[in-house]
Formats: C-alpha cells, sequence, structure tokens
C-alpha cells in the first residue's frame, strides 16, 4: 500500500492527467484501493510541502513489503 500511495503522490506533483497502475491480482487491487482512500481521507487538499508530506506519510508508521521478484 506504501508504494502505491507515494506514486500517486508523486503523479499528482508531476501534474500527471493519468495514472496507469497494475496490480497482481485480488490482493493488489485492494492494497491500491486502501492507498488512495487513505490519501482521500488523511492527506486530501493539503498544502503541504512533499517534504512535509514525506513526513505525514512517515509517521503512519508503514513498514516495506516482501519483494516480488521485479
Amino acid at each position: 500500500m506504501l508504494m502505491a500511495m507515494l506514486q500517486v503522490i508523486a503523479s499528482g506533483l508531476a501534474s500527471v492527467d493519468r495514472l496507469v497502475f497494475h496490480t497482481s491480482g485480488e490482493a493488489g487491487r485492494a492494497a491500491f484501493d486502501s492507498a488512495v482512500h487513505l490519501l482521500e481521507a488523511e492527506l486530501a487538499g493539503s498544502s503541504a510541502s512533499p517534504r512535509d508530506l514525506i513526513r505525514r506519510i512517515a509517521a503512519m508508521g508503514f513498514r516495506w513489503g516482501t519483494r516480488d521478484g521485479n
């Protein structure tokens, strides 16, 4: 979920009009949906700087997952 969140934020900061995000199965889709929901609930409308966004996300206590071989 963390990586999805960071990619959604990065695409927004880069003013990307369309983000195509590939997931692996339902679990990946659920993680992406959770990331978007969390962004909307916790960070939507924030005028925080990228540095402040990173601090806020770090404070959420996410842990890195395991590699998937890519």
